[in-house]
């Protein structure tokens, strides 16, 4: 298991029928954190996201709560259909029930929220402004004197249509 990342406190937590108990939040974030982001291979059993190998007395000591109050917690978990637990030879497999749900992806309202909060962040930019900005980019000269050139010293990043339209400029001044 891995210490890096993050778990997500969904805000439903405070509607949970166990809020109010403190082994039962305590279990219960200790399942969260140690659960399965991605589907790993332990023992040659295959745990997939929201699933992990563990104990009691992992459990126990990883919450502080004795033997007896892990135990009555994750029978209610198990009660309330929050997790799945199975004992095997390797130990105690827990699952949590609804981890898409928990840890998946965000919401589709939370999704529109936020795609909308970045397009209305955005700056707009016309296409006139566009090529005003770019235009600050490069200097032209006509020169008085000769032929009557246009010399111009394009920077790098020289828009075609801009190149063009001087070289139009350029012809003009020729055919007067």
């Amino acid at each position: 298991m891995s210490d890096k990342g993050f778990i997500k406190l969904d805000r439903k937590l405070l509607n949970w029928g166990w809020k109010d108990d403190p082994n039962m939040v305590a279990l219960w974030i200790e399942i969260l954190l140690q659960a399965n982001v991605k589907e790993r291979e332990w023992h040659g059993i295959k745990f997939e996201p929201g699933s992990f190998p563990t104990s009691i007395e992992k459990l126990a000591k990883a919450t502080g709560l004795s033997i007896q109050s892990t135990r009555t917690c994750l029978k209610k978990l198990r009660d309330s259909g929050e997790i799945f637990q199975k004992s095997t030879s390797h130990g105690t497999i827990i699952k949590v029930v609804k981890w898409g749900e928990y840890q998946g992806r965000q919401s589709s309202a939370n999704k529109q929220l936020t795609s909308h909060q970045q397009a209305t962040n955005k700056p707009l930019t016309t296409l006139k402004e566009r090529k005003k900005e770019r235009s600050k980019e490069y200097s032209l000269s006509i020169s008085k004197g000769g032929m009557g050139e246009i010399e111009y010293k394009p920077s790098p990043h020289l828009p075609i249509d801009e190149l063009n339209e001087l070289l139009k400029l350029r012809e003009e001044k020729y055919e007067s």
